[in-house]
């Protein structure tokens, strides 16, 4: 099974979530409602290449760790072009803009490190801020 197929059906039907898992067909989350595609059960192998398809060796390595990975920022982040934006995307934006200030927009972040982060390395005069690792996940493909 290509990984475009079910890319394909997912965006052509407005689904705003695709989990993909070992012994399952694709499921899908069109208008709030989940619901199985009607396609075969994927096999671990046919998960494993679609999902080394489009993951990055990063990717693949967290993958492989976790046996599970989480692809829902990522897009985000480099869907910006396309007008998406992660929550951490906007306050970036509201504190470069003066909304907001730097201990408010860590406070609200939804990763405080990866914000710090980039306020560190992308936001002149912000070189000596302390550092802190938080992570969360939102959206998952999960190996059985």
């Amino acid at each position: 099974m290509d990984i475009g197929v079910i890319l394909t059906f997912a965006k052509e039907n407005g689904a705003s979530d695709l989990h993909i898992s070992t012994g399952e067909p694709p499921i899908v989350r069109i208008d709030g409602d989940i619901q199985k595609v009607d396609m075969p059960a994927l096999s671990k192998e046919e998960v494993h290449s679609m999902l080394y398809d489009i993951l990055n060796d990063h990717q693949r390595k967290i993958f492989e760790e976790k046996k599970e990975i989480d692809l829902l920022k990522e897009t985000m982040k480099q869907g910006v072009q396309e007008g998406m934006q992660t929550f951490d995307q906007a306050i970036y934006d509201f504190y470069m803009q003066g909304e907001l200030d730097y201990d408010t927009a860590i406070a609200y972040a939804d990763s405080t490190n990866d914000l710090r982060l980039r306020i560190k390395f992308d936001t002149p005069g912000q070189e000596d801020r302390e550092e802190e690792t938080e992570y969360k996940s939102t959206f998952k493909i999960r190996e059985q």
